[in-house]
């Protein structure tokens, strides 16, 4: 059970550190056998090639490798998100637009040339609606009106039942009741939420039980998602009645819309049609709206200002480790030389390189200057394009090997190209995660 409990401790702090905004689906993060080979061929010619060194495991140190390796990551991510196929597509992602985003949002996700895609015009009769159970308005203060003792009820979701089982107590008010039955249904995580709803003034409460999936339900003859019950449930019965466990007040519902005159529908508000991704938002009363992609001049321009904002937010990451436990200056050093071999490109739409190694933008020359470089300086173009190819690779470069930034010690270079393989070399980022754990 210790050991149990170690894990979750660092599985939670890995999550709460690293991934909220990292969780995103990216086609950098892909599982084909081709990509994960190709990153593991990498990571054995570095391994073969790197000198041996003690390693620094010093709090600092572990702090500063793993996040490098995450915000590099996270780096080469965003470059990737804003690029198509190819070397030659780097930012040239299609941006859609939404006339009106209140009632639906749209991202491109067809391929760079947008060739396939087609303005879309939508209208939104229906939102897809989970079911909702809303239980009786009670006074929250109030005991129970029901015997101690050991209480069951039956909650069966598609083919699944489930038997929750509570005490209730002599003296036990029924907001207790209801915040109890609240944490047993979110605890469980069978696919319901479940949430206490105060009417101060009034001094009641009732419960609000939401499922997460949205839409009719798939199986034949079934009109809901969930049913709670305590006909034939093991413990005491009783308290669906009281509470009204079983009051519907929301039944689920597909969303129905029309694109272009056809008729559609969906078990979620969100879908993916003609290469476009949308997310909708509420039904269209004033009209329908439309979708379709931004000018080529609108969405280089913002995968431009995307790319600059995420390279500061990566040189920020760095500069924050100036505590003698890492290479900040010769990392800092190495993406500044790359950065200033483009300035006159960078200085020609508005960019320019800042003392402290971010890029700064001057929105008003980046508007001006953005559709003229586009459709007559094509080498200008061309180079910004080639300075996001090389922050791609130096961000996968970090990504691969952090350890090269960490002060530590060598103790023996390897002979060139007859290096011995360290097959276990990379493992040490699991180590640095656990240390603290163990």
């Amino acid at each position: 059970m210790a050991n149990i409990n170690v894990l979750s401790g660092l599985y939670n702090h890995y999550l709460t550190t690293y991934a909220p905004k990292k969780l995103r689906s990216n086609k950098a993060d892909t599982d084909r056998d081709s990509e994960l080979r190709k990153v593991y061929n990498s990571m054995i010619k570095l391994n073969k090639e790197a000198p041996l060194s003690i390693v620094n495991n010093s709090e600092e140190a572990v702090s500063f490798a793993v996040d490098m390796k995450e915000n590099a990551r996270e780096f080469k991510n965003t470059i990737s998100s804003l690029s198509g196929i190819g070397e030659d597509e780097l930012l040239s992602r299609k941006i859609a637009y939404s006339s009106n985003e209140d009632v639906a949002e749209a991202k491109f996700k067809g391929s760079s040339d947008g060739e396939e895609a087609r303005d879309l015009t939508l209208t939104v009769d229906n939102l897809a609606t989970p079911q909702i159970n809303t239980t009786k308005d009670m006074p929250s203060k109030a005991q129970i009106n029901l015997f101690p003792g050991t209480y069951s009820f039956d909650v069966s979701i598609g083919q699944s039942s489930y038997e929750f089982q509570f005490n209730i107590a002599e003296g036990d008010t029924n907001e207790e009741l209801q915040n109890k039955l609240a944490r047993l249904f979110n605890n469980s995580n069978i696919g319901l939420k479940c949430e206490v709803v105060k009417n101060e003034e009034e001094g009641t409460s009732h419960l609000t039980i939401n499922s997460v999936q949205t839409g009719a339900p798939t199986e034949a003859g079934k009109e809901l998602l969930f049913t709670i019950d305590d006909a034939l449930t093991s413990k005491t019965k009783g308290a669906v009645n009281y509470l009204g466990l079983d009051n519907i007040t929301t039944m689920p519902d597909n969303a129905r819309y029309t694109i272009n005159g056809r008729e559609l529908s969906s078990y979620s508000n969100e879908f993916t049609h003609d290469g476009y991704e949308i997310k909708l938002h509420n039904t269209t009363d004033n009209g329908p709206i439309t979708i379709g992609l931004k000018a080529n001049v609108d969405s280089i321009g913002e995968n431009i200002d995307t790319f600059v904002r995420s390279y500061n937010s990566f040189v920020a990451s760095i500069a924050k480790y100036d505590n003698g436990t890492a290479k900040t200056n010769l990392l800092l050093s190495e993406f500044n030389t790359i950065a200033r071999s483009y300035s006159s490109d960078l200085n020609s739409l508005g960019l320019s390189l800042t003392d402290n190694g971010r890029i700064s933008m001057d929105k008003n020359k980046f508007s001006e200057e953005i559709e003229y470089i586009i459709s007559d300086q094509m080498d200008t173009l061309n180079n910004l394009q080639r300075f996001t190819g090389n922050m791609l690779n130096k961000a996968d470069n970090v990504s691969l090997n952090p350890m090269d930034y960490v002060n530590q010690k060598i103790v023996a270079y390897k002979n060139p190209g007859k290096g011995e393989i360290s097959p276990y070399a990379a493992s040490q980022y699991s180590g640095m995660m656990f240390n603290g754990y163990c």
